[in-house]
C-alpha cells in the first residue's frame, strides 16, 4: 500500500492527465495527492455485448439459480462465495435455489446445490444471465468498479450486492438493484426475484453512463481543449 501511493502519487501530479472512475476515487485522489483528477467511469461497448450471440452451456443447470462470476483465487471473491454458501445457500435449498459460479478456478464445493462451471465464454455468460433469477455480489471488500455488474445491466438481470459492491456505479432505484449488507433482506430480495419477471428495458437509461463510445468521445474532446490551450 505505501509502494502504491508513492506511484500513484508521481504518476497523478506528473501526468497531463489523470482519470479515476468513480466520484469516491476522485475525491480520494484529491484528499491524498492534491490533485484533480477526470472522471472516467468503467465503460463498456454496450452494442457489442448487447448483440454477442448467446451460446448454450453445455452442462445441465437447475431449474433455479442465483450466479456469481468471479474467481475464487482473488480474496474478495473468496470472502463473497464463502459468505453465500455459508450464510444464504441453507436457506435457499429449501426453495431448491442453487448457486452457479463461474471464474477460472476448479473448486469443489462437496455441495449438489453449488455448480462450479470454472470458466465460461461471454456468450456462455451471457446465456447464464437470461437463465438466472439475478446475479449476487455480496462484496465486503475489493477496488474499483464491478464489470460483473455492468454486463449484468447490459443483459437485464437483476442485481443484488452489498453496498461495497456496487461502489462507482450510477443507477436508478427501479426495484431491479437491491442494496443491503443484511442477510434477511438479501434472501427476501432473492425471493422477490423469483417469481418476478425480468423488464427487458430497465436499465436502458442507466446504460448512457457507461458507453465506451459515449466516455471516449468526451475524453477525447476535453483532452483535445486541454492540450490545446493550457
Amino acid at each position: 500500500s505505501q509502494l502504491t501511493k508513492i506511484f500513484e502519487n508521481y504518476v497523478v501530479n506528473y501526468s497531463n492527465v489523470s482519470t479515476s472512475v468513480s466520484l469516491k476515487e476522485k475525491f480520494k485522489f484529491e484528499k491524498l495527492y492534491r490533485k484533480q483528477t477526470y472522471l472516467f467511469p468503467n465503460s463498456l461497448n454496450i452494442k457489442k455485448i448487447k448483440n454477442l450471440k448467446e451460446l448454450k452451456v453445455k452442462r445441465t443447470l437447475p431449474k433455479k439459480f442465483i450466479m456469481f462470476n468471479g474467481s475464487y483465487n482473488y480474496k474478495p471473491n473468496k470472502v463473497a462465495i464463502d459468505y453465500i454458501i455459508k450464510n444464504l445457500i441453507p436457506e435457499l435449498i429449501k426453495q431448491n435455489i442453487f448457486l452457479v459460479l463461474t471464474g477460472n478456478h476448479k473448486t469443489n464445493f462437496h455441495s449438489k446445490y453449488v455448480i462450479n462451471l470454472s470458466f465460461v465464454t461471454t456468450g456462455e455468460l451471457k446465456y447464464l444471465h437470461r437463465k438466472s433469477i439475478c446475479v449476487l455480489v455480496p462484496i465486503f471488500e475489493g477496488y474499483g468498479t464491478r464489470i460483473k455488474i455492468l454486463e449484468a445491466m447490459i443483459w437485464n438481470n437483476r442485481i443484488i450486492s452489498t453496498k461495497k459492491g456496487i461502489e462507482g456505479i450510477k443507477f436508478k432505484k427501479t426495484g431491479n438493484i437491491i442494496i443491503s449488507n443484511n442477510k434477511k433482506k438479501i434472501l427476501k430480495a432473492i425471493k422477490a426475484f423469483e417469481v418476478k419477471k425480468k423488464n427487458s428495458k430497465i436499465f436502458e437509461q442507466d446504460l448512457k453512463s457507461i458507453s465506451m463510445e459515449k466516455n471516449c468521445r468526451k475524453f477525447y474532446n476535453f483532452i483535445n481543449k486541454k492540450l490545446t490551450f493550457s
